[in-house]
């Protein structure tokens, strides 16, 4: 009965109890109640910057669905429908950079150069995504057409989904250097690519196409295009750029 309220609600719960499991160190399970405080800043040295990042990333995303919502109940429903198919593709690159980051891991720590793992990992980011392109490029009406009644709805969103179909690559490329990077020691520099990319080359635009050249919605996805891109190429600059030289390995105390 909450709606959509309820929904974030129950969404924004779920994630504080995940993190607060996440958060408590096996030893802290323990009978003896002792807290091991070295595990627990580790978490959170390497965690922070990659939630900050995903954050980055994601609330570029939520915010211009808020921006949408000026257009209309029917644009802002269009603009949720194809955010949520490229949310589901995108969850295959997220799988594809998680296993790269430990691929590329496994490499510095065995004294061998990580770029061949990288490079194929983001290839593979990019091939699995490029499934995703094709679908959303062929069946755009017909996927928005799942989610709504709507012949305005399916239309627009239709048009939205076309041009997510051209950014797939680039989300796939993105996500996965981002993994590498990870995997190489660089944990802060994904973080910044992605402040750069989406919040003052992205968004900017999407308004600008959106509101001062009259664009509407497809003007904001054309913004996101953009700052997926910039993000894209600089974080596979970034990777190439570190593996020139070798990375050293750091042994856990």
């Amino acid at each position: 009965s909450f709606g959509a309220f309820g929904a974030g609600v129950a969404t924004s719960s779920a994630s504080l109890i995940l993190a607060a499991v996440m958060l408590v160190p096996a030893r802290a399970r323990r009978a003896s109640g002792v807290v091991d405080r070295y595990r627990m800043t580790t978490i959170l040295r390497l965690g922070l910057p990659v939630g900050l990042q995903m954050l980055a990333e994601i609330g570029v995303f939520s915010l211009v669905a808020l921006v949408a919502g000026r257009f209309g109940s029917g644009v802002l429903s269009a603009h949720q429908i194809a955010l949520g198919l490229a949310s589901f593709t995108f969850m295959a690159a997220l799988g594809v950079s998680g296993a790269t980051a430990v691929l590329v891991g496994h490499a510095v720590g065995q004294g061998r150069s990580p770029r061949h793992a990288g490079l194929i990992g983001i290839a593979l980011g990019a091939g699995v995504m490029s499934i995703g392109a094709l679908v959303f490029g062929t069946l755009s009406e017909a996927l928005a057409s799942i989610f709504s009644v709507d012949r305005e709805v399916i239309v627009l969103g239709g048009r939205l989904i076309m041009i997510a179909s051209v950014f797939q690559l680039f989300d796939g490329v993105q996500a996965v250097a981002a993994g590498a990077l990870r995997g190489a020691g660089d944990l802060q520099f994904p973080f910044y690519a992605n402040v750069v990319g989406h919040w003052l080359v992205g968004f900017p635009i999407a308004l600008f196409l959106g509101f001062t050249l009259g664009w509407g919605a497809r003007g904001l996805w054309w913004g996101l295009t953009a700052g997926l891109v910039t993000v894209s190429v600089v974080l596979l600059a970034r990777f190439l750029s570190l593996t020139k030289r070798g990375i050293s390995r750091i042994d856990a105390a």
